[in-house]
């Protein structure tokens, strides 16, 4: 497989999410690497440990913009990370039990968020940020 280059489609107008959109560009990548090398049994367990660093923090910090700036969608939106925590917890079950075919459900499930995810929710959540920020520029103090 070839390398997942960030591209400015993937943001989506806000530093922090866009970070930390980087950072799970790298970990597809380096999960892509252990693939590509048949070393996913030596690897995964450091690839999943990075994954709930990240999508703890994550979550936690777009949750918290979303309050912020009252958005909307933040129902839907948090809906949406329950079930990528629920999918990603029966993948680190089944890693757990010794089932390291999970790296491709893993590296699938990860290239979908990225897709379906970043480029439509978390977009739509970037836009309204953004009008906030722009909207409060605009006011009297």
């Amino acid at each position: 497989m070839s390398k997942l280059e960030w591209q400015e489609r993937y943001s989506v107008g806000v530093d922090e999410i866009d970070a930390d959109h980087h950072e799970m560009v790298s970990i597809i990548n380096k999960l892509d690497d252990l693939m590509s090398c048949g070393k996913t049994r030596d690897g995964l367990p450091s690839i999943m440990g990075r994954l709930v660093d990240y999508t703890h923090g994550h979550f936690q910090r777009e949750e918290a913009l979303m309050a912020q700036y009252r958005y909307p969608g933040i129902d839907l939106h948090r809906q949406a990370h329950e079930e990528f925590i629920a999918k990603f917890s029966d993948i680190q079950t089944a890693l757990l039990q010794g089932n390291y075919a999970v790296s491709i459900t893993l590296f699938s499930l990860l290239q979908n968020w990225l897709i379906d995810h970043i480029m439509v929710a978390d977009r739509n959540l970037g836009k309204h940020i953004n009008h906030c920020k722009t909207a409060s520029l605009g006011s009297p103090a």
